[in-house]
């Protein structure tokens, strides 16, 4: 469920783009993607410890 608000804030931003300097607005679209894709990763793995619970979150790192 917070994958779509993730995408929705991305919408968002991406129609206010002019509103941000540049490097600013990818850093934060990236990093909303980057987000989604995480929770989205973490709701379809069903073991704790396997590895997309892994990839899970070093993504989550990485768009922190």
């Amino acid at each position: 469920m917070s994958c779509v608000f993730f995408l929705a804030a991305a919408g968002l931003i991406a129609v206010k783009r002019r509103e941000f300097d540049t490097r600013v607005f990818w850093l934060l679209f990236a990093a909303l993607l980057v987000s989604s894709l995480s929770e989205l990763i973490s709701a379809m793995s069903n073991d704790f410890y396997g590895f997309l619970k892994v990839i899970a979150h070093l993504s989550e790192v990485l768009a922190f």
